[in-house]
């Protein structure tokens, strides 16, 4: 899909410009109202309207977020010509429409991940990137934070394919609720390995073109994407192995990221500190937990006032989302699929 390269300043409904962008928030549960919101509002959006699920609790969410409006209809959220950015925290099949709805009203759109849940709903965003007029960014904050943006800096310095190793200790999946249930979820390889290959695309600076998935678990058992192996041949020869695993010690930190490329090696440890080595010198930086979310809203709202272009390339928003599916096919055909 193409970039969009400029945007409009927001008007109201008067056609006067204004300040500010007034925004409509798509789901308040425990991430969207705790986590995603306030690195928002610290971003600078602007809060308006409030669409919740149910509407007895939607008044006092409202009131606590500072929200004017509050309701149930998303459509009046899309509609409303007062609203110039749509935050969408519903349910994980529920992204792909109301992205695609949204950005055909006209509205800059932040999804958390992932984008879509299968083919056919992420061919319907990208129809609707073909003639937006709004940016569209996606809650792969990883690649946003501290020791991600210092890790590709590290890399950066040496030439040729990179190497990757990406290991998760995921802890078991939820047992209750709709990310419990796998249609309406995506899955674990669609609805949180996504974080993991975003993050490596952008370590490689390339994208997945082939993946290979292996569980140890047969296909038909519960939970047979709970124990996961991918590998991911790149767009320029990297090559990256994910461990997604459901069944480790707790204690254990959750991820741990190696990348090689040339002579440097950098290790990323949970987000909270990172290894840089090269010619037989290992440097050590500490750093606060951070995964990147502030970081994250703050680059998505640069670059809409800015006008663009995205905070993350389009080509690698569809093509992670695309290499999730790929590996729910491998885990079925026992190959390589293509992307």
């Amino acid at each position: 899909p193409a970039v969009v390269r400029s945007a409009a300043p927001p008007v109201g409904a008067s056609g006067a410009p204004r300040s500010g962008l007034r925004t409509a928030l798509l789901g308040a549960g425990a991430f969207g109202r705790g986590i995603l919101w306030p690195a928002f509002a610290a971003a600078g959006l602007v809060p308006l309207r409030l669409v919740t699920a149910t509407g007895p609790s939607a008044a006092e969410t409202a009131r606590k977020l500072g929200f004017a409006r509050h309701g149930t209809s998303a459509d009046e959220a899309l509609a409303d010509p007062d609203v110039d950015v749509v935050v969408i925290a519903t349910p994980h099949d529920t992204h792909a429409e109301l992205v695609a709805r949204a950005l055909d009203a006209g509205k800059h759109v932040f999804a958390e991940k992932p984008l879509a849940v299968d083919d056919a709903g992420l061919d319907r965003v990208v129809t609707a990137l073909g003639e937006a007029r709004g940016l569209l960014g996606v809650g792969f904050n990883r690649r946003s934070s501290p020791a991600a943006r210092r890790a590709g800096a590290f890399l950066s310095g040496a030439a040729g394919p990179t190497v990757i190793t990406y290991r998760v200790n995921a802890g078991p999946a939820p047992d209750a609720g709709w990310l419990a249930d796998a249609a309406r979820s995506g899955g674990r390889l669609v609805g949180e390995a996504c974080h993991m290959i975003d993050l490596a695309t952008f370590l490689a600076g390339e994208r997945p073109v082939r993946v290979a998935a292996a569980g140890t678990r047969s296909l038909v058992a519960d939970g047979a994407e709970d124990d996961v192996s991918l590998t991911l041949a790149m767009s320029g020869g990297s090559l990256v192995t994910v461990v997604y695993h459901a069944t480790g010690d707790p204690a254990s930190p959750k991820e741990r990221i190696e990348a090689v490329r040339g002579d440097r090696l950098v290790v990323i440890d949970d987000f909270r500190g990172v290894l840089e080595s090269r010619d037989g010198k290992a440097v050590r930086t500490k750093l606060a937990a951070d995964k990147g979310h502030a970081a994250g809203a703050r680059a998505f709202v640069d670059a809409v006032r800015a006008g663009g272009p995205p905070p993350i390339p389009y080509e690698d928003l569809v093509a992670v989302t695309r290499a999730t599916f790929a590996a729910r096919r491998s885990l079925e055909s026992g190959r390589f699929e293509v992307v």
